[in-house]
């Protein structure tokens, strides 16, 4: 967890882009909500910038650090923790600027839409401003021979045994990667245009075509993000950008596909919420080199092995069974009355269930843990 802070502190780029944009936004007096605030450092950089108080939400253990690097800098009475999913969470007052850093490589990971649309519409003052307020994704058709290796190591034998199987997991999964602009097939296109003032939602769908600017085999698709953190600063992964911790995604093929300067290919990509993160489904077709149609259909969801009951529960139609989990999960919260402690109500629970908690030890574990996923 740490480390990974360290990796973002790190970053020049990122951080310049973001002093920029939050010297050039926040203005004294202003009330400032940090969205997922990590380390604090943008909290710090808008109180430095004239804020005179900052809400920083955060659920993540990083937390802890956060509030003693605060009171480290003589600030831990102008910025105030929420310590809790922003989903859940509540402010006093309305703010007049709202930033926030949920980029992941593509710029979607952490659900950046369906976070900032609820913060916005709870917390932002009418005429309240968004760091960032603009995300842009996009795509070029990619060859790559070297990179697609990553998919092809499956297809060698490993101390004589036939690992092969593996490979239709690995050509569902999306890879980060470092290309040059001679690796790009075409001029990369706009995928998806995301203005987070007013988008709300998160399943995005879009269809691209591309001609090729000169003959190669093609193995994928390259994707980066572009957003505009405030008027004229850019902050991007693409590969023609200076380089950030982010780096750019690769989506492959089935198998690469010979093409010849001036032919198409078309790509439907497909951006679902799930979890804590998305599901990418990609779609390339068209006509090789020969004229001979092709088609490719992949989802990051084939990426990782998936139990039946897995895709049974995400379901619709699916009824979920009563299990003595949820019995016990019931019973807590119905015993959170806002007057009880989590021992008391641990001690109560390990009495209900006898057969289930060995020890006290255990009944409290589950009590505190349920009780914090529901705050």
């Amino acid at each position: 967890m740490l480390n990974y802070h360290k990796i973002l502190l790190a970053d020049k780029i990122r951080l310049q882009k973001y002093r920029q944009a939050i010297l050039r936004t926040v203005k004294k007096g202003d009330v400032v909500l940090d969205l997922g605030c990590g380390t604090a450092i943008l909290s710090l950089l808008a109180i430095r910038a004239g804020a005179s108080r900052v809400y920083a939400i955060e659920e993540g253990e990083i937390l802890e650090i956060a509030q003693a690097i605060l009171k480290k800098n003589g600030l831990e009475n102008r910025i105030k923790f929420i310590p809790r999913n922003s989903l859940r969470s509540s402010l006093t007052e309305k703010v007049d600027v709202i930033v926030s850093e949920l980029f992941g490589h593509l710029g979607l990971e952490e659900n950046i839409i369906s976070y900032t649309a609820d913060a916005r519409d709870k917390f932002l003052k009418k005429n309240g401003t968004l760091i960032p307020g603009r995300l842009e994704i996009q795509m070029a058709p990619l060859s790559h021979p070297q990179l697609y290796q990553e998919i092809n190591f499956w297809k060698k034998p490993i101390s004589g045994f036939d690992f092969s199987s593996a490979r239709d997991w690995a050509v569902n999964n999306r890879y980060f990667c470092k290309i040059q602009n001679s690796n790009l097939l075409s001029p990369p296109r706009l995928l998806f245009e995301i203005d987070l003032y007013r988008q709300t939602e998160s399943l995005l769908k879009k269809t691209l075509m591309f001609k090729m600017k000169r003959s190669a085999p093609l193995h994928g698709f390259a994707a980066w993000f572009r957003t505009a953190l405030a008027p004229g600063i850019v902050l991007s992964n693409s590969p023609h950008s200076p380089a950030t911790h982010w780096s750019q995604n690769f989506f492959p093929l089935q198998k690469p596909v010979l093409l010849q300067k001036g032919q198409s290919v078309f790509i439907e990509f497909t951006n679902i919420p799930f979890q804590k993160g998305s599901i990418w489904n990609w779609i390339v077709f068209g006509k090789d080199d020969r004229h001979n149609a092709f088609r490719f259909e992949h989802s990051t969801f084939r990426g990782r092995p998936t139990t039946q009951d897995l895709i049974q529960s995400m379901s619709g139609s699916f009824v979920p069974p009563v299990t003595q989990q949820n019995r016990i999960t019931r019973a807590i919260l119905k015993l959170c009355n806002g007057q009880r402690t989590t021992e008391q109500i641990a001690r109560q629970i390990r009495k209900r269930f006898p057969p289930h908690f060995q020890n006290f030890r255990q009944a409290f574990q589950i009590c505190v843990r349920i009780i914090r996923d529901h705050l």
